[in-house]
């Protein structure tokens, strides 16, 4: 019974991980026009970039 308890956590922290990755790229896809913003060049990506704020800052390090 612990292997299925052991397998279990296993699977929904794998399961966690890809939710929390891909909603990480959805909100820089929303706000930070990614990936499309890393073909300008400094003096337009990173304005961008503190456009986003504190939040969008703390997600693109993340």
């Amino acid at each position: 019974m612990r292997n299925v308890t052991i397998a279990r956590v296993g699977g929904f922290s794998l399961i966690g991980g890809v939710v929390a990755f891909m909603a990480v790229f959805a909100f820089l896809a929303a706000r930070f026009n990614y990936p499309q913003v890393l073909n300008g060049n400094a003096a337009q990506v990173l304005p961008s970039l503190l456009a986003t704020g504190t939040t969008g800052r703390a997600v693109w390090a993340s």
